[in-house]
């Protein structure tokens, strides 16, 4: 039996951001698992910019259990100085706009269409 791969991710050291793919995140193991990457690859780094591409994502929905577990981590968000989410798909920004305006307190989160578009955002002001 083969494992789908729900998502990954790395930390850039040369241009320092981590880059997080999100290929479906569908539970609330799925969207913990993805946080724990997430707080892992960041750990004991000082500039905590991260790109998530979305593109590759296909859902039209996401379940209430991976929405509450992503509430689970609105503390360790302010942490991060910026966000840039990679969505065409009209159905996927919605839905991460709707699961963001719970934890984006500070909004530091803006929606691109490109990679490229993204990392030039992050790049500004460093």
């Amino acid at each position: 039996m083969v494992t789908e791969k729900k998502f990954e991710g790395a930390y850039n050291d040369e241009k320092k951001y981590l880059h997080v793919t999100v290929y479906k995140i569908d539970s609330a193991d799925d969207a913990h698992g993805m946080w724990k990457m997430i707080i892992k690859e960041l750990e004991g780094k000082t500039n905590r910019e991260v790109l998530v591409d979305l593109s590759p994502n296909k859902q039209t929905s996401v379940a209430l259990s991976a929405r509450k577990a992503f509430r689970e981590y609105e503390d360790f968000f302010t942490t991060i100085s910026k966000v840039a989410f990679i969505a065409e798909n009209p159905i996927i920004r919605m839905l991460v706009k709707t699961t963001m305006t719970v934890i984006d307190k500070n909004k530091v989160s803006k929606y691109f269409k490109t990679v490229s578009e993204g990392l030039e955002w992050l790049k500004e002001g460093n």
